[in-house]
């Protein structure tokens, strides 16, 4: 669907006299060269562009369609689409041009014509025209997302909190986290209402452009018509809402009880967030109801009833990536207020990509940084330095949290046969009662606390039971790979991993540098095209 992006700016140049018109059939190796072609047949010809980014829509919003335009819906346009079989980054062709004006040619006034870049074919075309030059929905992401979600995308997060935060940029992200705990971005877009049309619209188009692979969990908003399009969309995919915007809503719900009790508010996140049975849930919720008389509260019977879906005791054989005492990963909004202050569309987009390039910088020094740092082990056991030389740098951290941890439990054998039941308790605390199961025949271990299932991190009671039994390395399963150095196999796998990583880094500052302007874009290009065929002549490049 288009957006508005910017008006591009067309003054008669040399070029622009000998530009040709646009022709269906013409190939370009982008969209920006397909833009820079049409600008130089607008100057010529006598009108200015304005530049419209489509993506399909499976969704007949009549609302949509019926929207005023602010400026005059001339239907004069272009549009490039990829070409069948080729990357969506190498071969675009024009599939469509509409030359007939509704204004004079070669005015003074400031006419706009359309210039479509349609992400795929899309079977709403007649209705993209009598859209033209109106902002939609529009939705964003680029190569390095979808290598990234290959890598890290079993746990997604819609994040939301730029569209409450910041009215300049009114957009939603998906994200994760990387192997370094890092927040990445998936994709991101601007909506033009939070409708269950309009989710739908993001999460088809942003599965269409992952190749239809879904996560393995999915968090969201506390919000029906998002819960509805999840449902719809991921309909396989372990689903919840994000427990800060459940509490938020309790300050505003609750806002008198927290004014007369001061320790509710904690209370009641200590009931959700310490308690790792269902059971002590259950009986701690009843207690905490009756000890401030909100029985019969509506909000909390509300969140009550989809405790299922927010209340981590009963999300814990699912993954979602989080460990407890590790710091929270930062929001969209917080990343957004560090990096920049938008004043329009076109700067957000343009700020936005510039800011996501020092974020992947970030991510290539925590690899480098990961390899042959040096390490102070704390214990004896030879599973540490095995966890030392296979997790990142950070995530070791927190692995040998759990390790260290581990010293000061007491295990005991109290069930034996095909599965042998272990009970792990701390030594001085009545409370601190664990049960592990080791499946001998298939060197499987379940521990209460479901650590492993949720965060990808083998707990301190599993450590403890296979030091007990005399297990000295972990096996392999226990080792999640998209915690570890080798997460990006095909960038930190192998004896040439430190190159690899080094031509990474130069390779996004040389695209950073090379979008400063068409022409920087032009020499950058063919600079890379060449240094591609000399250093790989079997390969064809694809420019």
């Amino acid at each position: 669907m288009p957006v508005d992006t910017g008006d591009v700016d067309c003054g008669a140049t040399a070029e622009a006299e000998a530009a040709p018109a646009p022709e269906v059939g013409m190939v370009f190796p982008s969209p920006e060269s397909a833009l820079e072609f049409y600008c130089a047949y607008a100057a010529r010809v006598g009108f200015r562009v304005r530049m419209s980014k489509s993506f399909p829509s499976r969704i007949d919003d009549a609302k949509r369609r019926n929207r005023a335009c602010s400026r005059a819906a001339c239907p004069a346009m272009i549009q490039v689409n990829p070409r069948p079989g080729s990357a969506a980054s190498t071969h675009w062709v024009v599939s469509r041009c509409v030359f007939d004006h509704t204004h004079r040619l070669g005015g003074s006034d400031s006419y706009f014509d359309s210039f479509d870049s349609v992400g795929t074919d899309s079977a709403d075309t007649p209705n993209k025209l009598n859209r033209s030059n109106c902002v939609t929905n529009f939705f964003w992401m680029d190569a390095r997302a979808r290598l990234l979600y290959g890598w890290f995308g079993d746990a997604v997060v819609l994040d939301v909190t730029c569209k409450r935060n910041l009215p300049a940029a009114p957009f939603v992200a998906l994200t994760g986290l990387n192997h370094h705990r890092q927040v990445i971005v998936f994709g991101y877009a601007l909506l033009t209402d939070e409708s269950e049309e309009s989710y739908v619209w993001l999460f088809e188009t942003w599965l269409t452009f992952m190749g239809g692979k879904k996560p393995v969990s999915f968090t969201m908003n506390y919000n029906r018509d998002v819960e509805m399009a999840a449902i719809k969309v991921f309909d396989e995919v372990r689903q919840r809402f994000c427990q800060r915007d459940i509490f938020s809503c309790c300050k505003e719900r609750l806002g008198a009880v927290y004014a007369a009790h001061p320790s509710f508010k904690q209370e009641l996140k200590d009931c959700v967030n310490k308690l790792e049975r269902i059971d002590e849930f259950e009986s701690t919720w009843r207690v905490l109801l009756n000890k401030y008389n909100l029985l019969g509260n509506k909000w909390l019977q509300t969140i009550y009833n989809i405790r299922h879906q927010w209340v981590p005791v009963y999300l814990k054989d699912s993954f979602f990536g989080e460990m407890v005492n590790a710091p929270k990963w930062e929001t969209m909004f917080k990343f957004l207020r560090r990096n920049f202050i938008a004043t329009s569309l076109p700067d957000l987009v343009l700020q936005f990509d510039k800011a996501i390039l020092l974020h992947y910088q970030s991510e290539l020094q925590k690899d480098i940084a990961s390899f042959g740092c040096k390490i102070v082990m704390k214990t004896p056991y030879p599973m540490e330095k095995q966890a030392s030389e296979l997790y990142t740098k950070f995530i070791f951290g927190l692995f040998q949290d759990e390790l260290v941890g581990s010293l000061d439990l007491l295990v005991k054998p109290v069930q034996h046969g095909g599965i042998t039941r272990f009970e792990v308790t701390k030594s001085g605390i009545a409370n601190s009662r664990y049960t592990v199961d080791y499946n001998l025949s298939v060197s499987s271990m379940t521990c209460s606390c479901h650590k492993f299932e949720f965060a990808g991190m083998p707990c301190q009671h599993i450590l403890k039971v296979f030091v007990a039994i005399g297990v000295r390395v972990l096996p392999d399963k226990y080792i999640l790979k998209r915690w570890s150095n080798n997460a990006k196999d095909d960038f930190s796998k192998g004896p040439f991993a430190w190159q690899c990583n080094d031509l990474y880094r130069d390779a996004i500052r040389f695209a950073e540098e090379g979008t400063i302007s068409p022409v920087i874009y032009k020499i950058a290009k063919e600079a890379l095209v060449k240094a591609f065929a000399e250093a790989c002549p079997q390969r064809k490049s694809h420019s």
